[in-house]
């Protein structure tokens, strides 16, 4: 995984429900996955997690008889995430912020998992909020935030791999330490050359 931006710490299990004046039960926080350079740590399971995948095909309609289905392609795949953001283990408001910010870009981001799984390139396509608890001055202790990711696939794939492997190559030709030819050596009088090394036409 790249280097991490921010850190959005959520409770992994979207059905549970702390009150704003019970501590958060000392657990275990551990990375879960990270979206370009925002990484999410969660505690405790997961279980806000949904995947779609689709298929389409064409249907032909025919005389006195069933359609007829012909298969045309994949469609992008899309993940969404339900996470709860809670004031004892991350700041809400900035957590959502980060998120919008993120959406705001436009940019396709690498999606990889804690356990090294690619998943490939997303894009956020939607964010859902309510805010569940605050406190008496309006302060934000709790809210449900669900996250929509959609495949991003490139257009030239082959050019964006040669391209990124060039770079890649320029960059280690680069940082790879120079190493000075050796010359060979210069004699002024041919005479005194060694045999050897000295080539004369017939």
């Amino acid at each position: 995984m790249g280097p991490v931006r921010t850190l959005l710490r959520v409770i992994g299990d979207v059905r549970t429900t702390i009150a704003a004046e019970s501590p958060l039960p000392t657990l275990r926080r551990a990375m879960y996955t990270q979206l370009g350079d925002i990484a999410f740590e969660v505690v405790g399971p997961v279980t806000g997690l949904e995947m779609k995948r689709g298929y389409t095909y064409a249907r032909h309609e025919i005389i006195e008889g069933k359609p007829r289905l012909e298969a045309i392609g994949d469609e992008l795949d899309v993940l969404t995430f339900s996470l709860d953001f809670l004031r004892e283990i991350a700041d809400p408001v900035t957590s959502y912020a980060d998120l919008c910010a993120a959406a705001a870009a436009h940019v396709a981001l690498p999606l990889i998992f804690a356990n090294g799984q690619v998943m490939g390139h997303f894009v956020i396509t939607s964010i859902d909020d309510a805010v569940d608890l605050t406190d008496g001055r309006g302060s934000v202790l709790k809210r449900r935030t669900r996250v929509e990711l959609t495949e991003w696939v490139e257009s030239k794939p082959l050019e964006v791999t040669s391209r990124a492997r060039r770079a890649a190559a320029t960059a280690n030709s680069a940082a790879a330490p120079k190493v000075a030819k050796k010359q060979p050596p210069v004699h002024a009088d041919p005479a005194s050359v060694p045999m050897s090394v000295v080539i004369r036409g017939r």
